[in-house]
């Protein structure tokens, strides 16, 4: 089983000009560390992909910090591509909890595909999220409704 990281950018500025973070290489954290001594940042969250779950591609996104979707503020919103599976991870101290907020095999109502290809994601001025589908060219956009069920819309 292989995995794709997550990783949080804190960046460091240099001369005012230049902001950089380094996270390493592939597979820098299995084997003996013979390496330069770097000061390497570690992914926040390790995805599984492989041939079992079918995961495959993570499209990054952006913490939440709208209003119109309140159970999602403060989680970092990322998407499967291969999957059409829409996903929110909060980071509270040590604790971690990854859950979908969609899964576009379950519930194909958004453009009636199988799965959405989320592209990209992008963030408004005030903090509301949208993505792209790259099949359908549709931005979407994330509701909450009076249940708090998280609702797409384009």
């Amino acid at each position: 089983m292989s995995t794709r990281e997550i990783n949080a950018a804190i960046p460091v500025t240099i001369f005012l000009l230049l902001s950089v973070t380094f996270y390493g290489l592939y597979d820098n954290l299995s084997g003996d560390d013979e390496g330069l001594a770097l000061d390497l940042v570690d992914p926040v969250w390790d995805y599984e992909h492989d041939a079992e779950t079918g995961y495959g591609s993570v499209t990054g996104g952006y913490v939440y910090r709208g209003e119109n979707a309140p159970s999602l503020y403060g989680k970092y919103i990322y998407a499967d591509y291969i999957m059409g599976k829409i996903w929110a991870l909060e980071i509270a101290g040590d604790s971690k909890t990854n859950e979908v907020v969609y899964d576009s095999k379950a519930n194909t109502s958004l453009t009636g595909n199988s799965r959405i290809s989320v592209s990209s994601f992008g963030e408004s001025e005030d903090g509301e999220l949208y993505f792209s589908d790259r099949d359908t060219g549709k931005v979407f956009g994330f509701t909450e409704n009076n249940n708090g069920d998280i609702i797409l819309e384009d």
